[in-house]
């Protein structure tokens, strides 16, 4: 609620802006809404993971091994797709086996 009130203003500056105002404030209080609850999930879980560092340190660090093992995998697996150089080739049957027109084709 509180990142929402900050954005608040943005909202109510493009309502007042004739003919297109509510339609533009209203795009804009979507908007702020999505990236003013992506950020308050992100520091709800910064401090909850603060608090449970502080008590459980051993967990806490046995957790963050795994974790970054998983990025580590993920990104090596990203890195090999993307500098693949096998480029994908549509296969098609030849109407012309010998160069020439079979018996009875339409050309």
């Amino acid at each position: 609620i509180g990142l929402k009130s900050v954005a608040q203003p943005l909202e109510v500056v493009l309502d007042r802006i004739p003919f297109v105002g509510r339609c533009a404030g209203d795009l804009m209080g979507g908007a702020t809404s999505l990236v003013t609850c992506i950020m308050a999930a992100a520091l709800s879980i910064l401090t909850i993971a603060i608090a449970w560092f502080a008590y459980r340190p051993l967990l806490t660090f046995f957790l963050l091994a795994i974790v970054g093992g998983l990025v580590y995998l993920m990104k090596k697996k990203a890195d090999a797709k993307r500098y693949d150089t096998e480029i994908p080739m549509a296969h098609a049957t030849p109407i012309f086996a010998d160069g020439a027109p079979k018996a009875g084709s339409i050309v």
